[in-house]
């Protein structure tokens, strides 16, 4: 007996060997489950039709006629898989470069690969994986493949959702506000900057924007309040800070607070339905972020940047840019106290502050719930 390579689909199959009967010959195929209908098509040659259960891989047969058995199993074929490509929607960074996709099926020497967006080569080829080099990035958004082999097609399959590069900034408070019970809010980062609640009453509530903005409940304030007499770690002076954080409105009135510093701290400020302000203690220096007019009752994120060297400012919300401007000199120059405080019945979630200036693509990734 002796070998050919067909397909993991495919529906016939000829066996070559000798001492071939006319009409006498059976067939047992290892692994077990593969069957199909013998013919006879000379003494060297049978056709095997209307082939079941072929599985990727070798391909054994005994055949047996009446001049007896042909012995131990013989591979007669070697079963090449159908193409498929796994599905990510993996956020990668847009660049170029290597990019590596998986799948199975794949044929070293002979496989074609279309990719949705970008310039590329095809630098190797494995059973399993993929790799091409960009020479010009990827669009952002999906990339998808289509893998082309002799035994197949897998068309349009999302491979990665290429997003944009980020800031660089640094996460240096988060406060998930997820505690369920206590009178700590706990600072995630390093610099452990945790807040006590000023009050006895413990202000947890199990609502929530959703999964991206973590796991737990929220915080609803009323006349208590969070503080920490020194903070550690947070950006002063001149040094660029992003703010972000959930809010959700009861009611038009509700007034939400964030401040960190000493005299003439910086606060960021959520009132009613005209977004937030960024300002002084003194109200020296002051900008209003935007009047967007938000004054449902849904979960929104609010995001705030500044930029120390020339002053400017962004202004986001639920992700998207709403305003921008270059009008707010110098912050606070010195550490000091950390408090979140508000007045009416609003509810507050995940309070992130960075070190840098967030850029869009880290502003949409929070909101969509992976964070830098």
């Amino acid at each position: 007996l002796s070998s050919d390579d067909i397909c993991e689909d495919a529906t016939t199959l000829t066996i070559h060997g000798s001492g071939f009967l006319p009409g006498t010959n059976t067939v047992a195929f290892t692994p077990a489950g593969t069957a199909g209908t013998v013919t006879y098509v000379d003494s060297h040659t049978l056709s095997v039709t209307g082939i079941t259960g072929l599985t990727a891989g070798a391909l054994y047969a005994v055949v047996t006629n009446t001049n007896g058995s042909s012995g131990s199993p013989v591979q007669v074929a070697t079963v090449e898989p159908t193409p498929s490509i796994t599905s990510s929607s993996s956020n990668v960074t847009q660049a170029t470069g290597n990019f590596t996709f998986h799948g199975t099926g794949f044929v070293p020497s002979g496989t074609s690969v279309s990719l949705s967006s970008g310039t590329y080569t095809v630098v190797s080829v494995s059973p399993t994986s993929i790799t091409v080099n960009f020479t010009v990035a990827p669009s952002l958004g999906s990339l998808t493949a289509t893998v082309i082999t002799a035994c197949g097609t897998d068309s349009d399959v999302e491979v990665a959702n290429i997003v944009g590069a980020g800031s660089g900034s640094t996460l240096v408070g988060h406060w998930p506000l997820n505690e369920t019970s206590g009178l700590i809010a706990h600072d995630s980062t390093t610099n452990a900057n945790d807040l006590t609640l000023v009050g006895s009453t413990p202000p947890w509530d199990a609502d929530t924007p959703g999964s991206q903005a973590g796991s737990g409940g929220c915080v609803a304030l009323g006349s208590e309040y969070f503080q920490r007499g020194t903070d550690t770690g947070l950006p002063h002076g001149s040094s660029d800070v992003s703010v972000s954080f959930w809010f959700k409105l009861t009611s038009s009135s509700d007034v939400l607070n964030f401040a960190y510093g000493t005299s003439d701290y910086v606060v960021f400020q959520r009132s009613g339905s005209s977004g937030i302000t960024l300002f002084d203690e003194s109200g020296t220096h002051s900008i209003a972020g935007a009047t967007s007019g938000i004054s449902d009752s849904a979960w929104h994120l609010y995001t705030m940047t500044w930029k120390g060297s020339d002053a400017s400012w962004k202004y986001y919300e639920d992700g998207t840019l709403v305003n921008s401007g270059t009008s707010l000199p110098l912050l606070n120059s010195n550490a000091g106290f950390i408090e979140i405080t508000s007045s009416g019945s609003g509810k507050m979630k995940d309070v992130r502050i960075y070190s840098g200036v967030l850029n869009a693509t880290d502003v949409s990734n929070i909101f969509g719930g992976s964070p830098p």
